[in-house]
C-alpha cells in the first residue's frame, strides 16, 4: 500500500475514531451494506452519500464530498492495473 493510500485510510480512520458508539455502530452497519450489495447498488449508495454531503450546511462535508466525486471519476477513468 502506497503512501496516498495509507493517508487516505489515515483519514476515514480518524474521522470513524472522533464517532460516538452509537455512530459507530451505524458506520460499521452502512460499511457492511456496502460490502455485500451489488455493484449496481454500490453506484446508487455512493450517489446518495454524495448528495447528501453536497447539500450539508457543514462546509468541510461539502469539501469532503467534492474531493471524493472527483476521486471517484478520477479512479474510474483510470486504466486497472494488476
Amino acid at each position: 500500500m502506497g503512501e496516498s493510500n495509507d493517508s487516505d485510510i489515515a483519514v476515514v480512520l480518524l474521522g470513524f475514531s472522533g464517532l460516538d458508539k452509537t455512530q459507530r455502530d451505524e458506520f460499521m452497519d452502512k460499511l457492511n451494506e456496502f460490502v455485500y450489495v451489488s455493484p449496481q447498488k454500490k453506484r446508487r449508495l455512493v450517489k446518495g452519500w454524495l448528495e447528501s454531503c453536497r447539500s450539508s450546511s457543514d462546509p468541510a462535508v461539502n469539501r469532503v464530498a467534492e474531493s471524493m466525486a472527483d476521486y471517484v471519476v478520477h479512479d474510474r477513468k483510470a486504466p486497472k492495473s494488476r
